[in-house]
């Protein structure tokens, strides 16, 4: 891995399995030479307006988004790694797109200590004018976002040099390939201690090992079932790694806002 890192990771978020009647979400593959960075970019829109205002729920993933509202483009959010659910009230009327980057990849683009937007959103313009001033241009016309987008990125990506950390791109393959189903300290060598990995981690993705580890099992499950029902009849989460149904319950229900049973349906 000396030119990027690799993914084998597809973060699932709860709306793209559920869509109403007068909501759509819809996720659209960037250009091959940003997919090591990018996961996709999405949007989430009105058909009609609603009777009230809607809640658009995201499920823990790992990754780290940069978003606008259609309306207001110039203000650009960034919304880091969370270790939880989030619950958003976004009103009758609405569209929002945004870029999912994946674990890791907005920092590295950056230069930016993900700890600096984990938890929390904040406007990219405080912490990084560049890309902003680059992403801005392509908000001007939302209908063709992803393409902009691609131009804007590939154009800040060619702006700079790039330094890869080996280190951490094999301690996330190491979790990745395990579905996050791992003893952290004792499992992933990567020739650091596990302090130098912790702090690494907290640079790179905003979480310890152990944390994002936990969130990439959840996630890991989510891909494997074929539709929530599924969590009615199979102990998938067995397989998975959780001690037991109360340990899967309790976890499903921090990461996904609601527990399998409410999930389900």
């Amino acid at each position: 891995m000396s030119t990027a890192l690799s993914y084998n990771y597809k973060p699932v978020q709860p709306s793209v399995n559920a869509v109403s009647a007068n909501v759509s979400y819809a996720e659209v593959l960037p250009d091959l030479l940003l997919n090591k960075f990018v996961y996709c970019y999405w949007q989430l829109k009105t058909r009609h307006k609603l009777s009230e205002d809607y809640l658009y729920r995201v499920a823990a993933d790992g990754c780290t988004d940069v978003y606008f509202e259609a309306g207001n483009p110039c203000e650009i959010g960034v919304s880091g790694f969370s270790a939880s659910s989030a619950l958003f009230s976004v009103g009758r009327e609405f569209q929002y797109f945004g870029i999912r980057f994946f674990p890791g990849a907005f920092a590295q683009l950056t230069g930016i200590p993900a700890s600096e937007v984990a938890g929390h959103s904040v406007l990219l313009e405080q912490v990084h004018p560049q890309l902003y001033r680059r992403l801005v241009c392509a908000t001007e016309q939302h209908e063709s976002f992803a393409e902009n987008a691609d131009k804007a990125l590939l154009d800040f990506l060619n702006s700079k040099s790039i330094r890869y950390d080996n280190r951490f791109g094999n301690a996330l393959q190491l979790i990745f390939a395990h579905g996050g189903n791992m003893t952290i300290e004792e499992e992933i060598q990567t020739g650091i201690s596990p302090r130098q990995l912790r702090r690494m981690f907290h640079h790179y993705i905003g979480a310890s090992p152990k944390t994002f580890s936990k969130v990439v099992r959840f996630q890991n499950l989510l891909g494997n079932l074929n539709s929530l029902s599924a969590l009615r009849r199979n102990t998938l989460y067995f397989d998975s790694g959780y001690f037991d149904q109360a340990h899967f319950i309790r976890e499903f229900k921090t990461f996904y806002g609601l527990t399998p049973a409410q999930a389900a349906g």
